[in-house]
């Protein structure tokens, strides 16, 4: 089962995850190669790129099963994004026309800690009723209008603008910077 997160944390993860595929190890130095106090820079080698995304809350009623589809205008130009949701308790990826754009659609997560031999894990499970899908855009896009409809019937039609955030996460001080901006939607 894939899990969908909601947007502070879907960044987190996104971060976190982009991290995995960079470098562990530190480096000391960075731009400048000290920090202010005169003390070496520790940076880690993570790598970033520039990303917006909107994570939008469902109720079941806005969640049906079958094939959703999304008209997407993003910064005047058109996509659209096909997903088709079969299983209410697992995450459907969307087709999307456009290149550095994704779509995933199904149930909201919560976060469940267990105890296993001693250990602490973490693992997520299902909110009943509660759906969210969330739409990623790579690059630094400035406006989105989504369309999302299902068997033809309107689902959410809203547009926005996105504010971006500077990324380093390396540390301060060390590179790269990356974008990034978040949104979250309400629908039915």
């Amino acid at each position: 089962m894939r899990a969908m997160f909601s947007s502070p944390r879907a960044a987190a993860l996104t971060f976190a995850l982009l991290a995995s595929a960079g470098c562990q190890h530190t480096s000391s130095g960075g731009p400048g190669g000290q920090r202010d106090d005169d003390q070496p820079r520790i940076c880690t080698e993570m790598a970033c790129f520039d990303q917006a995304s909107i994570t939008t809350k469902l109720s079941a009623a806005g969640a049906p099963l079958g094939t959703h589809e999304f008209a997407l205008e993003i910064d005047g130009a058109a996509q659209t994004c096909t997903v088709d949701f079969k299983v209410e308790t697992e995450t459907a990826d969307a087709t999307c026309s456009g290149e550095g754009t994704s779509l995933r659609l199904g149930p909201a997560m919560r976060g469940i800690e267990m105890q296993m031999d001693g250990a602490v894990g973490y693992t997520e499970e299902p909110i009943p009723g509660e759906f969210e899908w969330q739409l990623s855009l790579s690059g630094t896009p400035k406006s989105v209008h989504v369309v999302h409809t299902h068997a033809g019937a309107p689902i959410l039609d809203q547009k926005a603008s996105f504010s971006y955030a500077e990324l380093r996460p390396n540390g301060e001080g060390c590179e790269p910077v990356c974008q990034a901006a978040s949104l979250d939607w309400t629908g039915p």
